[in-house]
């Protein structure tokens, strides 16, 4: 059984666990978390009281991390999506972020966004299938570049 749930700051345990390099932090994270993590200050700098935090979970364990927030001009910023690297390439990527979708769409944005690594080859293809369409090739932030992408709600 594999269901979404909102987040616990206790799920976090589980989510740095599968984060073991400062560059697997920051594609996560976007630059926003130190690695080592610090846990003392892991939900100020996810944003966590200005997001909506939600996890995914199969046979009562977390799997996936997500949130999104809100932005200027009733924009969803879909953010730190991140499922357990034991469990990847089994759709679990696909249920989280549809679930991502879904709880934003609730809020009646004018569209949806999110940044992606540009190496993440099959995390672009799925927002894509998702009907996430590249805007930007590359945004800068302050750990690097990354891809822009947005959806609008009718997709």
């Amino acid at each position: 059984m594999t269901s979404l749930r909102p987040a616990r700051p206790s799920d976090l345990d589980t989510v740095v666990r599968w984060i073991h390099s400062q560059e697997e932090c920051d594609r996560w994270t976007g630059g926003s978390v130190r690695y080592p993590v610090d846990r003392r200050r892991l939900l100020d700098d996810l944003g966590w009281r200005i997001s909506t935090n939600w996890v995914l979970e199969r046979h009562a364990g977390v799997v996936g991390f997500g949130q999104y927030r809100a932005e200027p001009n009733r924009r969803q910023h879909l953010a730190r999506i991140i499922v357990d690297p034991a469990c990847r390439g089994a759709g679990l990527g696909r249920i989280l972020v549809s679930g991502l979708v879904n709880s934003a769409l609730d809020t009646d944005p004018r569209c949806l966004s999110l940044n992606v690594h540009p190496g993440n080859a099959t995390a672009r293809s799925l927002y894509g299938s998702l009907g996430f369409r590249e805007v930007d090739d590359l945004v800068e932030n302050r750990n690097g570049r990354f891809v822009y992408m947005e959806r609008l709600p009718g997709i």
